[in-house]
Order: structure tokens, then C-alpha cells, then sequence
């Protein structure tokens, strides 16, 4: 019941994944991933609508490597690809970072990334994302692993955390451009 009012943890059905790989225009009602997803008619345009096709062209499609929570996990949601406790994958062209790939470290269970070059030997301030000079707080695609509602995120002071998956905070966007020839 906590999914229902508070959202899921699990990136695999998020719709901040729908979404970031979405082209549709506004306005344009998102299907139902799962038993847990509320119907969702994004106001803006999907990530991909405004992308330059150039670019579009250069982003690959990429295996991100994702935790389950240790709490909950519904077999048939998705095919079954998320167990309780394990890690998966999903296929993706724009995704969100992971705890690991941001942090190093992960306090539940370790998907098998590691942490980012940009990150490493990183300092809080390192972590800091601004919006109009601002400060913001960004979501990470990691469940806090010891509930099924709570997703990690990076507070403004660039400290991780978590908070309930249904709060709003900003994003950094994370994609794999090909090389060219």
C-alpha cells in the first residue's frame, strides 16, 4: 500500500524512466508499467521531444545497472526482472546515475557498477548541481534499499540521501555517446 500513495523505488518503473526516454509530445497519457503505476499525463513533452536529432543520433542505447530494495518487490511487475534484494538491468538511452557510480558506495545491494570518473575522490561540493545559480537537489536511480518507497538522492550541500519516490527534486541526466570514426 505504500507504493500506492507514496511511489516505487524501483527505477525499472519509474516513470522518471518512462519519461527521460519518451519523444511524445505533451499531454500524451504514459502507460500503466505496473500494478503500482498511477495513471500519468506528463505536462511537458517527453526528455527526448527536444532533443536535437543530431545528438539523438550519438546516444547509445545502454545496459544501467540497478538495485532492488530488500523490502519489496513485485514478481510480476516488469517480467519479474526486479527480485527482492538483487540487482538488474535496464536498457535505456538517458537514464539518472546510481548511488555507486555518484558515491563509490552503496548501503544495500551492490548492482555491480563503480563510481563515475568524475567522481572519484569527489568532495561533497563536487556533487553540488545548480539551477538558474541555485542550488538543487538531484535524484539518483538507486532505492534506499531498506524500504520499498524511499529512492537515494543528492541533497543541495551535495550529501546523499533518501526521500519518498513521489517528492520532487531535480535531475542530472546521464547518457553514453557513441565515439565516431
Amino acid at each position: 500500500h505504500e507504493r500506492v500513495t507514496l511511489g516505487s523505488n524501483n527505477f525499472g518503473e519509474s516513470g522518471i524512466l518512462q519519461w527521460l526516454n519518451s519523444d511524445s509530445p505533451a499531454n500524451t497519457p504514459m502507460p500503466r508499467l505496473t500494478k503500482f503505476s498511477r495513471p500519468y499525463v506528463p505536462t511537458k513533452a517527453g526528455f527526448k521531444a527536444d532533443l536535437d536529432a543530431e545528438f539523438l543520433a550519438c546516444i547509445q542505447d545502454t545496459v544501467w545497472k540497478c538495485s532492488a530494495n530488500n523490502v519489496y518487490e513485485c514478481p510480476a511487475s516488469l517480467g519479474g526482472i526486479a527480485q527482492k534484494g538483487d540487482p538488474y538491468t535496464v536498457t535505456a538511452k538517458v537514464a539518472l546515475a546510481s548511488e555507486i557510480e555518484v558515491f563509490g558506495e552503496y548501503g544495500g545491494t551492490q548492482d555491480g557498477g563503480t563510481v563515475w570518473d568524475l567522481y572519484v575522490g569527489a568532495e561533497a561540493t563536487d556533487r553540488i548541481k545548480y539551477y538558474n545559480n541555485t542550488a538543487r537537489a538531484w535524484w539518483l536511480r538507486s532505492p534506499y534499499w531498506s524500504t520499498a518507497v524511499n529512492v537515494r538522492y543528492v541533497r543541495t550541500s551535495g550529501v546523499g540521501t533518501n526521500g519518498y519516490a513521489l517528492a520532487s527534486y531535480g535531475i542530472a541526466v546521464a547518457c553514453k555517446i557513441a565515439k565516431s570514426n
